[in-house]
């Protein structure tokens, strides 16, 4: 499903960009023309992929500094809208190289880390808070909203004003008679509800929105430990229903609750036997993940040879 994506984004990238230069060639033939001076008539099939494949031509076509930069533009498009791009934050890599480092003990608790870090970074980018950062050059986003040069800065305003537009609607959702009684839930007229988490990047729209409803409405915005794993999960986009996450940070500080592990008082067996009763689930879960590939024998061996 992920390769099918990065091909349909892609190849949806190079048209587009093929037809951006059409339009450019063309503005400059039509003012060549305007002041009297020769100009040939473009060719539609150099503009067409289709063609350019078909003809031969891709090589030809894409060979040059400023066409090759168009299959750079286009990886680096696809890698973002698959949340596969590598991260330019430096803490964002560093995590990611960290993980990859002792793939084990990480990937049973965050599966997917550069989806992570990049679903991260699309919830900054998407809050009015990317305005206030910094662009390439240094400087601050907002201070450089016009002129030429700014182009990046557009972008960044685009996507700023769009976050703002989704968390106001999501805060309107998250005050309406559909909300439901966690924030990630929308309750039909019926009373019966469904889990929003899966459909990011609603989920950190749907998070803030319900804290500043909280807040507004003087009830506690952080009223237990699930604050922790709820804005994890909301920020990241992933829901660590499978694997040792959900457990080190839910069920772990649960284990926990009321275990004073500096107080001489607690017997020492109890306390041993939190500690263990957390290693043994990690282990568990590790070798779990690990082997789920084992499994496809016992499937057919259930399928077909186990009697009914």
């Amino acid at each position: 499903m992920t390769s099918s994506k990065v091909r349909a984004s892609f190849i949806g990238s190079v048209k587009g960009q093929l037809n951006e230069k059409y339009a450019r060639d063309l503005l400059q033939v039509e003012r060549l023309r305007a002041a009297g001076e020769q100009a040939d008539d473009l060719i539609l099939s150099d503009y067409d992929l289709v063609e350019i494949i078909r003809q031969g031509k891709f090589n030809d076509t894409f060979a040059g500094k400023e066409n090759g930069k168009m299959l750079d533009n286009a990886v680096n498009n696809a890698l973002e809208f698959t949340y596969q791009r590598t991260p330019e934050n430096d803490t964002l890599k560093l995590m990611i190289n960290a993980m990859h480092k002792v793939p084990f003990v990480t990937t049973s608790l965050v599966p997917f880390p550069r989806f992570v870090a990049n679903a991260m970074t699309f919830t900054y980018e998407y809050s009015p808070l990317y305005l206030l950062g910094k662009n390439k050059q240094g400087n601050r986003v907002i201070t450089e909203l016009v002129g030429k040069g700014n182009e990046e800065n557009y972008e960044a305003t685009a996507k700023a004003l769009t976050g703002l537009s989704l968390y106001t609607g999501a805060y309107a959702f998250r005050s309406s008679e559909n909300a439901g009684e966690n924030w990630w839930e929308y309750k039909f007229d019926d009373g019966s509800t469904f889990d929003m988490r899966p459909f990011f990047p609603a989920a950190p729209f749907l998070f803030f929105a319900e804290m500043a409803r909280r807040s507004l409405n003087d009830d506690p915005v952080m009223g237990d430990r699930s604050f922790i794993t709820d804005a994890i999960q909301a920020l990241s986009g992933t829901q660590f229903r499978a694997g040792f996450g959900i457990y080190a940070l839910d069920s772990a500080l649960k284990d926990l609750d009321g275990i004073d592990f500096f107080d001489g008082e607690v017997p020492a067996s109890l306390k041993g036997e939190k500690l263990a009763k957390i290693g043994i689930n990690f282990f568990a879960n590790v070798v779990n993940t690990f082997t789920i590939p084992l499994t496809f024998g016992q499937d057919m061996y259930n399928t077909f040879l186990a009697p009914d």
